[in-house]
């Protein structure tokens, strides 16, 4: 039994980065967690940090106007580049790195697809994108339409988390894990309680679980869930330099590098399909290796193989801020559409603003 000033269920990346925010700028905060750090998908993640939302500009265009757009944007700029300067300030060792992204068009449908975005994109705030005829890449064999967008990154992000869970609990923060929350109590008197009957009282409480806890049937009715893929291969050191790349195919195909100490990684993911709605779990990993050998000269043995789970919302956009169906000193970060790391960002710099008082930008396009 305990208090604080903020009370965070879950310590994902949008649990953490919530956290030590708000620790930043001199709130007492407990994180309880009912298994671990980055158990969930945090842990599961391909770590993609880019601004490049497979949901499509001009889609976002539609929905929330050019403005809007922009916002979502900027939104995911600044979470990349808030996780470039907490890397840099922690001093936290996670293979942190700027590299390119590229968008490629892979047959005619994509491509009309593609030909859509080019202005929406350049419009919400990637001016310096380039229009290409085939991946600049050696050893990648995509010899179609391609916009690079530079200044994406990637990371390694249980190196991240258990950096960024270092200073948060060096600035007094405290971390309870294997506590599994059980029930949440919004108002005056606001509380968690855990299984074990322990309760935490707090002026604020984030639920920051991937899916809200706290809530049955609201949130459930605006966003579903889907499970995606991933494979690993093996493949010698410095095959290829660090990039993100992604296809337009439905459901779209996703790339990356991971360095290693003898060998890099070469991560492939998608195949996503709703949850509970497909049992063809190894047809997926065998169609993400025959896209994968396709377009790639230099694969080893498969290493690695996992499955994660995603939430889509209804608008392409997270909810974050404050819970609709509790008392306004409760809030919740869901929804994140394959962009968890930086949707979480997101959920730590503007739920810290409004629980400290401030008014932000993004607020409204996130509002749950």
């Amino acid at each position: 039994n305990t208090s604080s000033d903020v009370c965070i269920v879950g310590a994902g990346i949008a649990g953490l980065t919530t956290g030590y925010l708000l620790a930043k700028e001199g709130k007492a905060v407990v994180i309880v967690d009912a298994w671990g750090l980055a158990a969930g998908e945090t842990g599961r993640t391909t770590a993609h940090l880019t601004a490049v939302l497979d949901d499509r500009f001009y889609n976002l265009e539609s929905l929330f106007g050019k403005d809007g757009a922009k916002l979502a944007a900027e939104s995911h700029i600044s979470a990349i580049n808030r996780i470039e300067n907490i890397v840099k300030e922690e001093r936290i060792s996670c293979d942190f790195e700027r590299v390119d992204g590229y968008l490629v068009a892979l047959n005619a449908n994509q491509k009309e697809e593609f030909d859509k975005e080019i202005e929406p994109i350049k419009e919400a705030g990637f001016a310096d994108r380039e229009i290409l005829s085939e991946v600049p890449i050696s050893g990648i064999k995509i010899n179609q339409p391609t916009m690079r967008i530079p200044e994406q990154a990637t990371f390694h992000i249980t190196k991240y988390m258990s950096g960024l869970a270092a200073a948060f609990q060096k600035l007094g923060g405290r971390i309870y894990t294997r506590s599994h929350v059980s029930e949440v109590v919004g108002g005056d008197a606001a509380y968690i309680k855990t299984d074990d009957g322990f309760k935490v009282n707090a002026k604020h409480i984030v639920v920051a679980t991937n899916t809200p806890i706290n809530d049955w049937v609201k949130m459930h009715t605006k966003q579903a869930a889907y499970r995606t893929y991933v494979i690993g291969y093996q493949i010698p050191k410095d095959t290829y330099p660090g990039f993100l790349l992604w296809d337009m195919e439905e459901p779209y195909h996703y790339v990356r590098i991971v360095r290693g100490n003898t060998y890099d990684t070469l991560i492939v993911g998608g195949e996503d399909h709703k949850t509970g709605q497909a049992h063809d779990m190894e047809a997926r990993y065998r169609n993400l290796d025959a896209w994968a050998q396709q377009y790639f000269t230099t694969l080893g043995p498969i290493k690695y193989r996992w499955s994660g789970q995603v939430l889509e919302p209804v608008d392409c956009l997270a909810f974050i801020g404050h819970n609709p169906m509790d008392k306004d000193n409760v809030y919740i970060a869901t929804g994140d559409s394959g962009n968890g790391m930086t949707h979480g960002t997101i959920a730590g710099m503007l739920i810290t603003d409004l629980i400290q008082g401030r008014d932000n930008p993004w607020q409204e396009i996130y509002e749950p």
